[in-house]
């Protein structure tokens, strides 16, 4: 028989327990009540993986090839450099997320991670929006796009709070 965690605080012993029946409680009643938990970190796992690998090729792209990414003229010298501070940004980021997915089990550097990409990515929308408003109207699926990651990772940090 099974008794509250507190019964045992008042000094009662713990009941003995067939070792089969103890696993058979231990996986299938743990699997049964962590089945949404580990539907949660699925999506969590598969966002981070795709998210790093979007980031890795946007920064490669800005990073190597400015220009032609972000359809810049080669005389736009200001716009160049940006690109590829935007790139090598992207880059970390990527690579960090790429640390985080192979790091879900360690909660306090995931909520750190998705703490820090909910504010790179709100600040990027916020300046591609910026752009949109001043006629760069190219930038409205760049406002988009950012205002999806940043909104996923702000579920999957309430999650795992």
């Amino acid at each position: 028989m099974f008794y509250p965690f507190f019964y045992y605080l008042r000094g009662a012993s713990f009941p003995r327990i067939h070792p089969n029946l103890f696993l058979f409680n231990y996986f299938v009643v743990g699997i049964i009540f962590n089945e949404k938990q580990n539907k949660t970190n699925l999506k969590m796992k598969l966002f981070l993986l795709i998210s790093a690998i979007i980031e890795i090729i946007a920064g490669l792209a800005l990073f190597l090839i400015p220009g032609k990414a972000a359809k810049l003229s080669s005389d736009q010298y200001a716009g160049l450099t940006f690109s590829n501070m935007y790139g090598a940004a992207a880059l970390a980021i990527g690579f960090l997320g790429l640390q985080a997915w192979q790091n879900t089990d360690n909660i306090g550097f995931m909520q750190a991670f998705f703490l820090f990409f909910i504010i790179f990515h709100i600040g990027v929308m916020m300046a591609a929006y910026k752009g949109s408003t001043r006629g760069m109207k190219e930038m409205l699926p760049v406002v988009i796009l950012h205002a999806v990651l940043a909104a996923a990772s702000a579920y999957f940090y309430m999650q795992m709070r």
